[in-house]
């Protein structure tokens, strides 16, 4: 998420972000499973936000020199339901480093073995959890454990269960997609790719915009605007 703007007057400071109207990722998923004209996302689809987040990890490990720690689908937000335009939220563990990094944070279904492990972690912390949804996002369930298990079975299914394809769900998902989600799911961080070697695998380097409908929208809706009694004019000027 962006701001993209700051206003202040005497006791306040006000930080206009990006305005997104269409909520998690989580909330779109469950709501096209129960759509019965578009039902569940597509690979095609799924394929295209995935590109988008490990776009976005690249600039943050590469660029800002950050681990964000806490990658999961309710940490995405659409900017655009309609084009699957997403943007990247819930910094509350990020750390401004990528390497010689400690301590349990983010969410268990989502750690990466080496944080359950209790070791030192670098970036690719980010690039196991992102891989982790991936994996929900193409079968709807979780690649290590279930929902019965208790905190210490997702633990040891983590650190020791090798990564499964079998079942129903995989029939209609691709060898590249697989293929992806092998690299992105090694246990040996050293051996686990980063984000910017992943965008160049074949799966995800094959990414284009899904052609999807456009959103009706009602003329009468006004535009949002800011409540300018909200700033003190001796700050702020509107003009």
């Amino acid at each position: 998420m962006g701001a993209q703007d700051i206003f202040q007057d005497a006791e306040n400071i006000y930080v206009v972000m990006d305005h997104l109207e269409y909520g998690d990722l989580l909330t779109f998923y469950n709501n096209r499973k129960q759509d019965p004209l578009n039902g569940q996302l597509t690979e095609e689809e799924t394929r295209y936000i995935v590109r988008k987040l490990f776009e976005a990890l690249a600039y943050l490990h590469e660029d800002i020199k950050s681990t964000h720690r806490d990658i999961k689908p309710t940490h995405l937000l659409f900017a655009d339901e309609e084009r699957l335009s997403i943007k990247l939220s819930g910094f509350g563990n990020a750390t401004y480093n990528v390497s010689d990094l400690s301590g349990d944070s983010g969410t268990l279904q989502y750690l990466a073995p080496e944080i359950i492990k209790g070791r030192q972690y670098d970036s690719k912390v980010d690039i196991w959890s992102a891989g982790v949804m991936s994996y929900f996002l193409l079968t709807d369930r979780q690649p290590f454990g279930d929902k019965s298990s208790s905190y210490h079975q997702l633990k040891l299914a983590i650190k020791n269960h090798q990564l499964s394809f079998e079942g129903e769900e995989w029939s209609n998902v691709t060898d590249e997609a697989k293929g992806f989600l092998k690299l992105a799911l090694t246990k040996d961080p050293q051996k686990r790719p980063t984000a910017r070697e992943l965008l160049e695998d074949v799966w995800l380097a094959n990414a284009v915009t899904p052609r999807r409908p456009g959103r009706l929208v009602d003329p009468t809706t006004p535009t949002p605007r800011f409540a300018s009694k909200s700033f003190s004019p001796k700050y702020t000027s509107f003009d």
